[in-house]
């Protein structure tokens, strides 16, 4: 299944069902969410179901019951959690500032939309909360010396956003597992800000922030270390396809989307990564593939006699491993 639009959502009422069986699939140019409504007023209810730009390797569900509520499942990578969209400035916890009257909880994701600023005050974040989407103002820590997120984020500002700290000592805390991506015409309203990882309690690696603008990417890897990039870069830190989210760190996966300005692609060590996914050609701007020691870069799809095909010019770096497993090409 594919989407095709270039902008909008998916609307569905109460009682619906969206299932993707194993060996199918969901893809699309652009993020796309789900948006349930009432069929008789037209109103949304409750927050939006993020589909994103592709849904593989595996299953998913996506239930609607009578009263609208969601409930989804599945192993496919790609499934995101619940999204909630911003429509007004104010506090994260404030009900009042998402569409659909619902502050955010449980595992969830939020997008800000460009003149929105979203606070998220106080010295710690407790609530899950997994991919967040900056086109306006994402604010942490006022009034605090420094903010700590419990649970690992993926946080991406696009042109025009802003990841702002509101710090008074300038520091940032992170689990391991979490990433920042400033895309182009993006902002860092915090240079001299450090950025930590913190694993219970204590402090395993730090970075110093040195540019207001991206393109940026600070990565915080389950081995304790932060890898930084000055370019949008997908960190491939599971063995498994390119098109699938659970290979890379933070779900952040390479996309049409994502990399409309280039992106990077760095495969650390005893990670495989394959592109069968993209049946032979990757027609997105992928300027830089990186293998580190260790690590396998796959090139093709098995039985296919087509080779393989890059759209844009690319630099590949190679100091592990790659190989071409197609039939032929």
């Amino acid at each position: 299944m594919s989407f095709v639009g270039s902008g909008g959502y998916i609307m569905l009422p109460p009682g619906s069902e969206f299932n993707i069986a194993a060996g199918g699939g969901f893809s699309s140019s652009i993020s796309v969410s789900i948006q349930i409504f009432n069929p008789l007023t037209g109103l949304a209810i409750g927050p939006l179901q993020t589909l994103g730009t592709l849904i593989s390797g595996g299953t998913f569900t996506l239930t609607v019951s009578a009263s609208g509520s969601v409930a989804t499942g599945g192993t496919a990578g790609g499934l995101g959690s619940i999204t909630f969209l911003a429509n007004g400035s104010g506090d994260l916890t404030d009900a009042t500032v998402w569409s659909g009257g619902v502050a955010p909880s449980g595992t969830f994701s939020i997008s800000i939309p460009a003149g929105i600023t979203i606070t998220i005050s106080g010295a710690t974040l407790s609530l899950k909360m997994g991919r967040c989407d900056v086109s306006g103002t994402l604010a942490l820590g006022s009034g605090s010396d420094t903010f700590t997120f419990t649970s690992p984020p993926t946080i991406i500002v696009r042109r025009g956003g802003i990841l702002l700290d509101q710090t008074t000592k300038k520091v940032i805390r992170f689990p391991f597992n979490s990433i920042i991506a400033i895309l182009s015409g993006g902002g860092f309203g915090a240079i001299g800000t450090v950025l930590q990882i913190f694993q219970g309690g204590v402090v395993r690696a730090s970075f110093t922030v040195t540019s207001a603008s991206g393109p940026f990417t600070c990565g915080m890897l389950a081995d304790g270390s932060i890898q930084t990039y000055n370019s949008v870069t997908a960190i491939a830190v599971m063995s498994g396809d390119f098109t699938a989210a659970g290979t890379f760190l933070g779900g952040f996966a390479p996309s049409a989307d994502i990399c409309s300005g280039g992106c990077g692609i760095q495969v650390i060590g005893g990670v495989t990564l394959s592109t069968a996914g993209l049946h032979g050609v990757l027609n997105f701007e992928i300027t830089s593939i990186t293998v580190a020691i260790g690590a396998t870069f796959q090139l093709g799809t098995p039985g296919a006699t087509t080779g393989f095909k890059f759209q844009f010019s690319i630099k590949l770096s190679i100091l592990g491993d790659m190989s071409f497993v197609g039939s032929g090409g």
